[in-house]
């Protein structure tokens, strides 16, 4: 072969395909994998409750059966005493799901005693959907908007839009016949999402 020849043959090889380059078949694999990585992750997490308080765990006697379901909200009104939301006690046990407008805030909470007889007060939002409204069916605390689910004695996500943003527990006492909430908790509370 002579130089020419040679030389003509190098230059067509240096154009030539020669297959994909090891780097970017490396780097797509490593991509695609940190992308199932990710998918998978969130998934697995997708039920679990997204909060940022400690909710109260004052408990009842005795349990409560809500067959005679659905039950809707009533709305009751609360006292504003210092620094404290003011609550009665006895109007959340009679009525079951009760709604509070909190005077001076856009918040408003929801309360009602689990079937296990737990004293749940959270902020009064489906923050997928920004309702307000809620129903209890069974064991289900349900979204009247957008149709999400909870489990009633946990607020574990069920079903629906984005079960993992349950209506956020608040911590707060019980003194006397009386459930006491900080009024600032509220008042600076805003949707996770």
């Amino acid at each position: 072969m002579k130089k020419s020849e040679a030389k003509n043959k190098f230059e067509e090889d240096k154009f030539r395909y020669k297959g994909p380059n090891k780097l970017i078949i490396a780097s797509t694999f490593f991509v695609i994998l940190a992308v199932i990585g990710v998918f998978y992750v969130k998934s697995s997490n997708s039920n679990q409750i997204v909060s940022r308080y400690e909710g109260g765990d004052y408990r009842l006697n005795e349990t409560f059966e809500y067959e005679n379901s659905p039950i809707s909200m009533t709305n009751i009104k609360s006292e504003i005493v210092g620094d404290k939301i003011k609550i009665s006690l006895e109007k959340i046990k009679k009525n079951k799901l009760v709604y509070i407008e909190v005077e001076g805030s856009e918040n408003a909470l929801t309360a009602f005693i689990t079937n296990a007889g737990r004293l749940v007060v959270a902020v009064a939002m489906c923050e997928p959907c920004r309702s307000k409204r809620f129903r209890i069916e069974e064991y289900n605390l349900v979204c009247e908007t957008c149709g999400t689910r909870w489990n009633l004695n946990d607020l574990t996500g069920l079903s629906g839009g984005c079960p993992q943003y349950a209506p956020e527990n608040l911590p707060y006492e019980v003194k006397g016949n009386y459930v006491y909430v900080d009024k600032n908790v509220v008042y600076e509370w805003r949707p996770r999402i």
